[in-house]
């Protein structure tokens, strides 16, 4: 999916650090297109900007504020925004936290720490639908699975058809649907179709969760 920068959109970005969101309206500049940023300070106030902003085209969460546990909050949030991709930008580094951030719905997970073109890259990603994870958060192997949790899984990857693999693993590198079709010759609607298949076959949610997973099974 390619963004339309030619349409306006309205960005929530939900930080309890003033500064954070000052920042992040002056970044916001760099993506050269017509923006409206509203403003949260607490998951509270979030959710009901959530509810009461229409249209919404991203959520920028911060998962560390104080009025709800930071889990708790991104999945209040996610659900809130039903269609509107909510992406965490965080200054926790953990690949665990970045995990389980997906798991609850998240299209991706930027860290603080990324330089602004970085950043904006990730949110240009995200917007134009499309999922966002850092290769030096999330390449490593996951921790603390039971053995037979990984033959599960290995199991159900093995399950997939030879094309339903080439489209997993490119995921996996972080190719959009549009870049995988390119390389595989195929349509992009055949593409969405093979990412139906794999979430239902390996019991995944979204298209980010599939990702993630392909990132930590590939060779180093």
């Amino acid at each position: 999916m390619t963004e339309d920068t030619s349409r306006p959109v309205t960005i929530l970005v939900a930080d309890d650090h003033w500064v954070s969101r000052t920042g992040m309206r002056h970044l916001l500049r760099g993506l050269e297109r017509d923006v409206t940023m509203r403003e949260a300070a607490s998951f509270g106030e979030a959710l009901e900007l959530v509810a009461n902003t229409r249209p919404l085209d991203l959520v920028v969460l911060d998962l560390l504020m104080p009025d709800r546990d930071a889990f708790e909050g991104l999945s209040a949030i996610v659900s809130a925004a039903g269609a509107c991709p909510v992406v965490v930008l965080s200054m926790i580094e953990d690949r665990r936290y970045a995990k389980r951030a997906i798991e609850l719905g998240a299209i991706g997970y930027i860290p603080k720490t990324g330089d602004a073109e970085e950043t904006l890259s990730a949110i240009r990603t995200v917007l134009a639908g499309n999922a966002y994870l850092p290769a030096d958060l999330i390449g490593a192997a996951g921790e603390g699975e039971t053995t037979e949790e990984v033959d599960s899984t290995q199991q159900r990857i093995a399950g997939l058809t030879r094309r339903q693999r080439e489209v997993f693993m490119r995921l996996g590198t972080g190719q959009a649907t549009g870049q995988i079709a390119r390389e595989l010759e195929i349509t992009e609607f055949t593409v969405r179709g093979h990412i139906a298949a794999i979430l239902r076959k390996l019991g995944l949610d979204n298209k980010t969760q599939a990702a993630l997973l392909a990132s930590e099974i590939m060779p180093e």
